[in-house]
């Protein structure tokens, strides 16, 4: 008869081993691929940025750098064409109203004065000649004017005499002789009349005489005081107590009537021009304070102007100081400036991550508690400043996250930090 045989235990438990192991295996791989494949990544933790997201109160500013600029700039141009004699002062140099700063010359301007100045004195010449002339003339006139007058009333008195007589009938002259000494009475009153008309046309002849003269003369008089006033342009002079700040002229050269000459600024009336970057502008209001190192000191300023172009990726913000200017402003002096946007009071932040944009959501590594893992989250961000922003949700103070640039490693959801 057949007996059966039992198969020893120990081979039963050696398969379950064997199962096991190979469950192990598997799960091992799984990990590994896990954090090396499409779903992880390994890192060196030296080469990455890790901030701490902090509870508490600061402040959002805006750093740009800048420089000085006048508010009162004076170009001076030559009032007259000439040729650079001299130049008296170099930039930098301090200046009162008056001052000279160069001096051209012109020949022809000289000459044009002389001319003018003979000219003037033959036609005062002139003048007094024909004036002269006209006043015989005048005189010759009354004369006649007055001998026509005597005639008249000689005839007159005759006529008057004979009237008497003839109404007595006691007339010893005819009809004849009456009449003709009433018509010469007549045509000598006319005769006298037409000398008046004369005596007064020859006046007023005179007087228009005496006003075209002075007319002319006074034109070649004005002339004379432009021709003198150009001359004194030749001497360019400072307009207002400033500093030079620029000479564009050079000794000899033949400078045209327009040309510019010399800069002029006023020392004590200069502003902070700030070149903000156009992304943060959009913080910047007027009236927001200032604070404006110039290096050497630190001074209070108010935003004044802010420009509505963009040059460069940049917007202008001017900066009036508010409690004078420092003694070291000059023209063309290098600033920073820090933009007080806005102050934020018990708030979530942590330092600004690479290329994150206030109010909006980004996807960022979060270190795990055990801090050898990083996930990625979905934080949304909101008010921030340069080096700072805040945070509206998706992690919580004490929080660890990577903030340097992730584009290497963007496309993986858990990363591994390594030592």
């Amino acid at each position: 008869m057949d007996i059966v045989r039992e198969k020893p235990k120990s081979n039963s438990l050696y398969r379950w081993l064997i199962a096991i192991a190979a469950v192990g295996a598997t799960l091992s791989a799984l990990y590994v691929y896990g954090l090396s494949g499409p779903a992880g990544k390994t890192v060196d933790r030296e080469l990455l940025r890790i901030a701490t997201v902090q509870k508490g109160d600061f402040d959002i500013v805006v750093r740009a750098p800048g420089s000085l600029i006048p508010v009162d700039i004076r170009w001076l141009a030559a009032e007259v064409g000439g040729r650079v004699e001299r130049v008296l002062l170099q930039p930098g140099a301090q200046v009162k109203t008056g001052d000279i700063i160069a001096v051209l010359s012109n020949p022809k301007l000289l000459q044009s004065l002389d001319d003018l100045q003979w000219d003037i004195e033959a036609t005062e010449a002139q003048m007094r000649a024909e004036l002269s002339t006209l006043e015989s003339r005048v005189l010759d006139q009354q004369m006649a004017e007055l001998n026509a007058k005597n005639l008249y009333e000689s005839s007159s008195l005759t006529y008057a005499a004979q009237l008497k007589l003839k109404a007595r009938s006691l007339s010893s002259i005819s009809e004849i002789e009456f009449e003709t000494i009433r018509m010469e009475t007549e045509q000598r009153k006319q005769g006298w009349q037409i000398e008046q008309s004369r005596t007064a046309n020859l006046q007023r002849n005179f007087q228009a005489q005496v006003e075209a003269s002075k007319a002319r003369l006074n034109k070649m008089i004005k002339q004379l005081a432009r021709a003198k006033q150009q001359v004194a342009e030749l001497t360019v002079r400072a307009s207002i107590d400033s500093v030079v700040q620029d000479v564009a002229i050079e000794l000899g050269q033949l400078i045209q009537a327009g040309g510019n000459i010399a800069v002029l600024v006023k020392q004590d009336s200069l502003l902070a021009r700030i070149e903000v970057p156009e992304y943060q502008v959009h913080n910047v209001a007027l009236g927001q304070e200032v604070i404006i190192d110039t290096r050497k000191t630190k001074n209070r300023g108010i935003v004044e102007r802010v420009s509505p172009s963009v040059i460069e990726g940049t917007v202008e913000v001017d900066v009036r100081f508010v409690e004078g200017l420092p003694a070291e402003a000059r023209p063309d002096l290098t600033v920073d400036a820090e933009i007080m946007v806005a102050s934020m009071e018990n708030t979530l932040y942590v330092e600004r991550p690479a290329f994150s944009q206030i109010n909006q959501q980004m996807r960022l590594f979060k270190l795990e508690d055990n801090g050898n893992r990083a996930r990625k989250t979905l934080i949304e961000f909101g008010k921030g400043s340069a080096s700072k922003i805040e945070i509206k949700s998706g992690i919580n103070a004490g929080d660890r996250i990577i903030v340097s640039d992730q584009a290497d490693f963007d496309k993986y959801s858990i990363l591994a930090l390594s030592n």
